[in-house]
């Protein structure tokens, strides 16, 4: 237990350190820190992905990216990928998804992102 808290702290401060390119504010707790432009839900996350032994993270943050690429080897990794990327994986798998099945979602999803909205609704219906 306690090799695992130091083993998460460790990651937390270097990882947050790469994201933010400064070091974690001296006499916080990394527990309970907040901070909206720090990246803090993709640390925090992407830990715990790896930790439940989750081959796929999927988010939208290239911070996301950048950290699986840094902290996880590409053996015992974790693949991120982004909405537009799975949409994508799902349509060249050939699974049974209709543009019907994910136009809430991807619309909802990718508003400030309209070409690949529009890529999508063109390999959906096409």
């Amino acid at each position: 237990m306690e090799e695992d808290k130091k083993s998460y702290d460790n990651y937390f401060r270097e990882a947050y350190e790469r994201i933010n390119y400064f070091s974690f504010p001296e006499g916080e707790d990394i527990y309970t820190y907040a901070d909206r432009e720090e990246s803090l839900g993709e640390i925090r996350s992407l830990y715990m992905a790896r930790k439940m032994g989750y081959l796929y993270f999927m988010s939208d943050d290239e911070d996301s990216k950048t950290l699986a690429k840094a902290f996880f080897s590409r053996k015992s990794g974790i693949v991120v990928k982004t909405l537009y990327e799975v949409f994508v994986l799902c349509k060249e798998r050939e699974t049974d998804l209709t543009w019907k099945d994910i136009k809430v979602t991807a619309t909802n999803a990718m508003r400030t992102k309209q070409h690949q909205l529009n890529q999508l609704k063109e390999l959906y219906v096409s």
